[in-house]
């Protein structure tokens, strides 16, 4: 038996696929869908907005790495 889990996955670098849901997931979650994660095989029951919010932090983590180990502000002004 396949497991579904409710919340996203703790992937950092995951793509989302669409999964065509069983009947009985959309009548009982009508405003969700189902989703797996390409990186860890997960399938998640989740609503496509929540989908949307992590691939938008993962490009703006992309975007604007967070500097580490005094690569910072703080250093440069030292």
């Amino acid at each position: 038996m396949t497991t579904v889990n409710y919340n996203l996955c703790e992937c950092t670098e995951a793509e989302y696929d669409r999964v065509k849901r069983p009947l009985w997931t959309k009548l009982a979650y009508n405003s969700r869908r189902l989703y797996r994660c390409s990186n860890c095989s997960a399938l998640l029951l989740v609503q496509p907005d929540d989908i949307e919010d992590a691939l938008q932090r993962q490009r703006a983590s992309r975007s604007f790495p967070i500097p580490r180990g005094g690569h910072g502000a703080e250093a440069q002004t030292a």
